[in-house]
């Protein structure tokens, strides 16, 4: 028997995670994923500060409300500005062949700049 697997990325930083985070993973799990990826900052987030908790407690957090793998996303991207960071997470996702979960007008920004 095979199974049909919709897999969606959320890139995040769940810093601190919050009930609009929550929100989210409800609304992909409803729009059809069963599975979700968290590309998410480690211990710093963007443009460099610190995270409000270290990286193992905010994936266990995730894990706990839902998200089925955490992958960090690599300092590079993670300490540049918003659009960088974001990109970064866009090239991760889309080369693991998920299907993104994030607002149309910042994907397709996103994806602008990575056919450059």
């Amino acid at each position: 028997m095979t199974q049909n697997f919709k897999i969606s990325g959320i890139i995040s930083e769940f810093n601190p995670y919050h009930l609009g985070h929550q929100s989210l993973i409800v609304q992909t799990r409803q729009a059809g994923a069963t599975h979700i990826v968290a590309i998410m900052s480690g211990n710093f987030v963007q443009r460099g500060e610190p995270a409000c908790f270290d990286k193992w407690v905010r994936t266990k957090t995730a894990l706990s409300a839902g998200v089925d793998l955490v992958i960090e996303l690599p300092l590079p991207w993670v300490v540049a500005g918003a659009e960088t960071f974001a990109a970064g997470g866009v090239s991760i996702v889309y080369a693991m062949r998920f299907v993104l979960a994030a607002n149309a007008a910042i994907l397709k920004r996103c994806l602008r700049l990575l056919t450059y």
